[in-house]
């Protein structure tokens, strides 16, 4: 009998341990926001708030906040002596997050979430890239959007960094990539692979470019690339 209750009593201590360590896992991911100052501009809004002992800037797509409010992030892109044209201010640091949370992130739940975001239009992504060096046979993203009917069903090279990057939605990963040029207001590609990459990389991709695809639900693309490979 006493051996019996020695090990209820070890499970129950083993089973308290994990739920412990669960938490503090969820936890780590989390940086918690209590926000200070909010701006609105175009489909972005921008939050200035604490982490922790610093201030930090923040740019995600446009949703509700006020001052006192409390939100929570992980990852994003950290962008250097980044310009808002319109705020018509330079930020010298801020960080560009897909979203923010009300509640402390759950990494066990996200991938529940994460089709609802993985073809997030690329006009709400704004444009945060300097222009790049070019890269030996790769052609811009300008060049691709503005003739776009000389690469239908062609293999292309393009060189960008890594804005967007959603994981295993309908077998693929997602990627949105800006290189700093524009055609007509265009500047993000969307591009499918099964490579793993990370926001803020730079490197090339190549691949196959498809017009005018539609994913149904909405999701449109005059232009992505398909089954890219990094090069």
């Amino acid at each position: 009998m006493k051996i019996l209750i020695s090990v209820i009593a070890l499970f129950f201590v083993l089973v308290s341990c994990n739920n412990k360590e669960s938490e503090k896992a969820n936890e780590a991911g989390n940086n918690k926001i209590i926000v200070k100052e909010v701006l609105h501009a175009g489909e972005y809004t921008y939050v200035n708030g604490s982490v922790g002992d610093k201030e930090q800037w923040f740019a995600v797509p446009s949703l509700e906040a006020k001052a006192g409010d409390t939100f929570y992030y992980e990852g994003g892109l950290v962008m250097n002596n980044f310009e808002s044209k319109e705020l018509n201010r330079t930020f010298d640091v801020i960080l560009f997050l897909e979203g923010l949370s009300k509640k402390p992130i759950d990494k066990n739940a996200q991938q529940a979430e994460v089709s609802k975001s993985a073809h997030s239009a690329a006009k709400n992504l704004e444009k945060v890239v300097g222009t790049l060096r070019p890269v030996e046979g790769a052609i811009t993203i300008a060049e691709l959007f503005a003739n776009k009917k000389n690469y239908i069903d062609k293999s292309v090279k393009v060189n960008g960094v890594v804005i967007k990057f959603s994981e295993g939605i309908m077998n693929k990963n997602w990627i949105h990539l800006q290189d700093g040029t524009e055609s007509d207001g265009k500047y993000d590609l969307t591009i499918t692979t099964l490579d793993k990459v990370a926001v803020g990389d730079t490197l090339s991709l190549e691949g196959k470019i498809t017009l005018d695809k539609d994913l149904g639900m909405g999701y449109f693309y005059e232009v992505i690339m398909e089954d890219a490979a990094k090069k």
